[in-house]
């Protein structure tokens, strides 16, 4: 079971001891506290383009043609022109089960620049321009429509 206020406390510990904070600093804590769950986040259009691409991911989770344990929408607000879409899967340690899921996305049609983020990383703060200096996400995901495929880039 995920322990991830067990999580927090030894990351403070661990700052309040000087410990230098790496990607595998968050990886082993987010291991060793079973956190190892993470997303991939992309950014679509209010209104039409995002009714059209959420009902695809969801109709692929269901039927199980994207290997992801659920995902999500951002709700709708008033003047809002973006909304995100978070796919979830068990283990961000899992390279293969990673990118099985990108690959998925990729073969339902998603042409979005995808991120890659740990949820461990939600959990310790760990947001653009963050004191440590670490980017926010492990990997970054664009589509070479000229080649046809991704091209996966580790942050």
């Amino acid at each position: 079971m995920p322990s991830v206020l067990e999580l927090q406390i030894e990351w403070e510990e661990l700052q309040l001891n000087g410990q230098t904070i790496s990607k595998q600093v968050i990886k082993d804590l987010a291991i060793k506290h079973n956190t190892t769950c993470g997303k991939w986040l992309f950014y679509v259009k209010a209104g039409e383009e995002v009714d059209r691409v959420w009902a695809k991911v969801a109709t692929a989770i269901y039927g199980g043609t994207i290997p992801s344990i659920s995902a999500k929408v951002s709700p709708s607000r008033p003047g809002q022109r973006v909304h995100v879409i978070c796919v979830y899967n068990d283990d961000f340690t899992d390279h293969q089960e990673v990118m099985s899921c990108e690959r998925g996305l990729r073969e339902l049609g998603v042409r979005h620049t995808l991120y890659y983020k740990p949820d461990a990383y939600t959990y310790l703060n760990v947001y653009s321009s963050n004191i440590w200096g670490l980017k926010p996400t492990v990997y970054t995901s664009f589509y070479n429509r000229t080649q046809g495929k991704s091209q996966i880039k580790i942050n």
